[in-house]
């Protein structure tokens, strides 16, 4: 099951032969009722205005005792041009993620900071960049790498999973959230 406001994205899902997504807005849902073991929400509430329904809409949809895996940007004070252009309402403090998730009456089983190898990077990079292009049309921050530095963040990325799963991480560009209904 999927959702997607994109009508694009549905119809590739739809020629991969999934044909249980659907073109909706989340979190005001329609075609889908169904209740399920599992929900990944991921870089998703920072788009939508009114978090705390959509955080209500997967409390609705879970199943009791499922898990909802969350992904949100993280560190307010890091929101810049790029958050505007993808169209973020915020990023999150680790504080206000769990105020909001608690008031959801969701049960926190894990809540990290993850990438926490780019974040040395991002912060000097954003924070120029962002000086740069006050007064200008800003240019995207994607930037085309050598595959050597794919495979090293790759890498690094399979070193901080195996953290996560024992520990949390302190800081980090995102934050995962791992929730519970009961």
């Amino acid at each position: 099951w999927g959702i997607d406001a994109n009508k694009q994205a549905v119809a590739f899902c739809h020629q991969r032969n999934l044909p249980r997504v659907y073109q909706e807005k989340f979190p005001h849902l329609k075609k889908i009722t169904a209740k399920f073991d599992v929900i990944t929400c991921l870089d998703v509430l920072e788009h939508i205005e009114t978090d705390r329904q959509a955080l209500g809409t997967i409390k609705k949809l879970l199943k009791s005792g499922g898990y909802a895996i969350i992904t949100v940007p993280a560190y307010p004070w890091l929101f810049s041009y790029w958050d505007t252009i993808l169209g973020h309402y915020r990023r999150y403090s680790k504080t206000e993620l769990k105020q909001k998730v608690k008031k959801a009456h969701l049960t926190i089983v894990k809540l990290s900071f993850v990438y926490a190898f780019l974040l040395p990077p991002v912060i000097p990079f954003r924070l120029i960049r962002h000086q740069l292009f006050k007064a200008k049309t800003p240019r995207s921050d994607f930037i085309k790498l050598p595959a050597i530095f794919h495979a090293a963040l790759f890498f690094l990325a399979t070193i901080e999973q195996k953290i996560i799963a024992r520990a949390s991480v302190p800081f980090g560009v995102s934050l995962l959230c791992v929730v519970t209904h009961k």
